[in-house]
């Protein structure tokens, strides 16, 4: 689906042990944000009772990780590790507050240091289903697998038994597999340092997604971002895609819920609109749209990332056309019939029956009659009332001075897709409830048609 097609420089950089710790420590000091940066000092003595037997044991690993510094080794790394993972499990089982402003301060600016010299340590998320043992065990395995490449790479590099064709070959395939295994080292650092320079001015973010053309979004807890792709064919059709993504929840409830509307997206048959999403008092929404332009073989020619609306209300309309019957599946149709009608002929009674009961004709006549025959059957069996709402219901008209005027003024001043989106909207709905639909797809259309619809009232 779209989140596997994308085309995104850098995936989602999702909670680093930063944003890991950070959340637990802004939980239990919700006043405390870390607006600066002062030099790590060593810790200070941490408030006393209660919860002393949980303080004591932190204040253990709080030491080991202010004697790091600089480019860690592997067996630092372990500690760094060993220790974050213990704190965060510890401070889940805290009472009262955490940390002091200034120890706050001094721990997180310190923590920041590290990361930036060390960004092959920054933890995967992992939900609130997952035990910070399992995560902690996948971060060993590869971190000891990082270790165990690096020492082939020197292995390969010192071999003097080796076809240099192999040997570089070797390397090649050692190397590519660091850079994977290390999250691309430079890429991991320039993302690192954008999440801290963000988190100086907006402390709840959790992480970022950079685009292709060097922007970034920012990601929250509890937020869900749905995607909104559209791919443009030289034909004029527009083709519609939808996926998600989160940054994971606080709620185990919540996660579990935004990771089942997310599967929902994923494994949604194009058309059909998506549903709803959640509905969770805590629950953020980002909708970022994408347009895609491609050739007649399918291949993209150029495409365009719209402004993310972010909050936005969980409305999400998607027009496709009126589904067509081709004769093809008529004569299909026709042919089970026929074979029902032989091989059950009592069951095949009680339906002509039940069909000319209905619809006042017999089953094998209307199976026979053209189009223009059944409209006219049905308008025949309709009450003056029913022929106004089915009138009212398939009439096309835009209700505007000039229909022909109306969509040429809308194609001289916007694109060809997002006016024909708009006259859909506006022939499939009404003016009414097609311009509210309108205005939540495409604001700046839905404005010029209100105004237009204002100025035609007013006459």
């Amino acid at each position: 689906m779209l989140n596997r097609k994308r085309i995104v420089i850098g995936v989602l950089l999702c909670i680093v042990t930063l944003a890991c710790v950070f959340w637990v420590f802004q939980a239990k000091n919700p006043n405390v944000r870390p607006e600066t940066q002062k030099p790590a000092e060593g810790p200070t003595s941490l408030p006393p009772p209660p919860d002393s037997d949980i303080r004591k044991e932190a204040q253990g690993y709080l030491e080991k990780l202010y004697a790091l510094s600089g480019t860690l080794t592997p067996e630092e790394k372990k500690v760094y590790l060993e220790s974050t993972f213990a704190l965060g499990r510890l401070f889940h089982s805290l009472q009262g507050p955490l940390l002091p402003q200034a120890e706050y301060e001094r721990f997180t600016a310190h923590l920041e240091g590290l990361l930036l010299e060390n960004p092959d340590i920054g933890l995967e998320s992992h939900g609130p289903t997952e035990s910070h043992e399992e995560v902690y065990e996948h971060q060993q395995r590869r971190q000891e697998e990082i270790e165990n490449v690096k020492a082939a790479i020197e292995e390969v590099k010192a071999s003097e038994d080796m076809a240099l064709g192999a040997k570089e070959a070797l390397l090649s395939i050692l190397e590519n597999r660091l850079d994977g295994l290390q999250d691309h080292g430079a890429e991991s650092r320039e993302m690192l340092r954008a999440l801290l320079e963000f988190r100086k001015t907006d402390p709840d973010i959790v992480g970022l997604t950079k685009h292709e053309d060097g922007t970034y979004t920012k990601n929250y807890a509890n937020m869900l971002t749905i995607y909104k792709k559209r791919i443009h064919h030289p034909d004029g059709t527009v083709e519609e895609e939808y996926a998600g993504s989160s940054a994971g929840a606080e709620d185990p409830n919540l996660y579990q819920e935004i990771q089942t509307y997310i599967e929902l997206l994923e494994n949604m048959p194009p058309w059909e609109t998506p549903p709803p999403p959640p509905e969770h008092e805590d629950l953020r929404f980002s909708i970022e749209y994408k347009d895609v332009y491609v050739d007649a073989e399918g291949n993209q020619t150029r495409a365009a990332r719209a402004e993310t609306s972010v909050e936005t209300p969980p409305e999400l309309p998607q027009e496709y056309p009126e589904p067509m019957i081709t004769e093809e599946e008529v004569n299909s149709l026709k042919e089970s019939l026929t074979e029902f009608k032989t091989s059950d002929p009592s069951e095949w009674e009680d339906i002509e029956k039940f069909f000319q009961d209905a619809m006042g004709i017999p089953l094998d006549r209307f199976l026979e009659m053209t189009d223009a025959e059944i409209e006219a059957e049905l308008n025949r069996n309709l009450s003056p009332s029913d022929r106004d709402l089915v009138s009212s219901e398939t009439d096309t008209s835009l209700g505007l001075p000039s229909d022909e005027s109306f969509k040429s003024g809308l194609r001289q001043r916007f694109s060809p897709e997002r006016s024909s989106q708009a006259i859909q909207m506006l022939s499939r709905y009404g003016p009414k409830e097609g311009l509210r639909r309108l205005k939540a797809a495409d604001p700046e259309v839905g404005k010029h048609v209100e105004g237009l619809l204002q100025k035609q009232g007013a006459e």
